[in-house]
């Protein structure tokens, strides 16, 4: 018997070591992996109006400032015409558009240029309010027009390819009371034609901007220039505008072509905007709207129209005139900035794009 103890002790102790195995194992097992912090894309890629718009150059020194603060890479991507910038947004070719209202106001609504091209209402939503361009209306210093209710039965500029430009001429019109009936319609292969065609003399009034070559040129000539004001006391006017053009809103000009040092110009005008897929990943969307709003005193002085695209600008309800996404409502929740008010805001703007 004694013979056989160095077997059962054996055998005993295999039977422990299994027995112990599945605790080893347990023991042995490494923590579950943890998630890494969320990180933006290594390059965020943002389209735009043409090279020569305001928006390009007001969007790529906007985009250095932030740049300069967070080390984020950005890449500007202009488009000439309007669907061609918007198709960057379309195909995800961009994460962000930096466009016009209008452009933007359309695109959720298949309208104008959209309904020609064939496109359905895009499902696009708003990061951030950006710096306002004025649609201003003008005229020659010796036109002997001096006010929007004076261009009855004047020479006023019609494009056939350019449909928002013609908008932007119907809320001139709306404005004063008037129709396209009232006015003698030019036809303009182009909006640099237009722009031109109060000095070349084919046109009594027409749109303009005082940043524009046009306007200076204008000013520059022995016939001078005299802005049409829009004065924001005429609210019967002012209602009239805003059902024929809803994005449009007042904008007070300060400097440019013809402007007065020490009195700002009531004008009408639209805010470009920082827009993006509804569908596009929430975090990046907050992302974005923080470093809009964290990053404001390392872009403000990269042009003389960003200081005024502060989170009080972004969060007026005046200047919001398509909804949030919900990443940028997600940020102004953080920081407690979203109100009853806003969010009322956004739901009709919500309920308008669905009747």
């Amino acid at each position: 018997m004694k013979r056989n103890k160095p077997v059962v002790s054996g055998i005993i102790g295999v039977v422990l070591v299994l027995l112990a195995l599945p605790f080893v194992k347990t023991c042995a097992t490494p923590a579950p992996a943890q998630t890494p912090p969320w990180k933006p894309p290594v390059l965020i890629k943002v389209g735009s109006t043409s090279t020569v718009s305001s928006g390009f150059v007001i969007g790529t020194a906007w985009l250095s400032g932030i740049t300069e603060r967070t080390g984020q890479k950005f890449r500007m991507t202009p488009g000439n015409a309007t669907i061609d910038r918007a198709k960057l947004l379309q195909s995800g070719e961009v994460h962000f558009l930096y466009g016009t209202s209008g452009d933007l106001y359309n695109a959720l609504r298949g309208r104008l240029d959209f309904k020609e091209a064939g496109w359905k209402p895009q499902a696009w939503r708003v990061v951030w309010i950006g710096h306002s361009s004025a649609i201003a209306y003008t005229t020659r210093g010796t036109s002997g027009i001096k006010t929007l209710y004076d261009i009855k039965r004047k020479r006023y500029p019609y494009l056939p390819s350019y449909p928002m430009i013609n908008e932007y001429h119907s809320g001139g019109l709306a404005f004063a009371n008037l129709t396209w009936d009232d006015v003698i319609k030019v036809n303009m292969g182009s909006s640099a034609e237009m722009q031109s065609a109060v000095l070349e003399g084919s046109c009594d009034v027409t749109t303009n901007a005082p940043h524009l070559q046009q306007a200076y040129d204008l000013v520059a000539s022995i016939y001078g220039l005299h802005w049409l004001e829009m004065p924001f006391a005429d609210k019967e006017a002012w209602a009239r505008l805003s059902k024929a053009v809803p994005y449009f809103i007042p904008v007070r000009i300060t400097q440019g072509a013809g402007v007065p040092k020490d009195r700002p110009l009531e004008m009408s005008g639209h805010c470009y905007q920082w827009a993006c897929s509804a569908d596009l990943d929430e975090q990046l969307v907050s992302w974005m709207t923080k470093q809009m709003h964290q990053c404001y005193d390392a872009y403000k002085g990269k042009h003389a129209n960003l200081p005024e695209v502060t989170l009080d600008y972004t969060l007026d309800i005046a200047n919001i005139v398509h909804p949030y996404h919900p990443g940028a409502i997600r940020y102004f929740k953080e920081i407690g900035r979203w109100t009853a008010a806003l969010e009322a805001r956004q739901q009709r703007l919500l309920a308008e794009l669905k009747e």
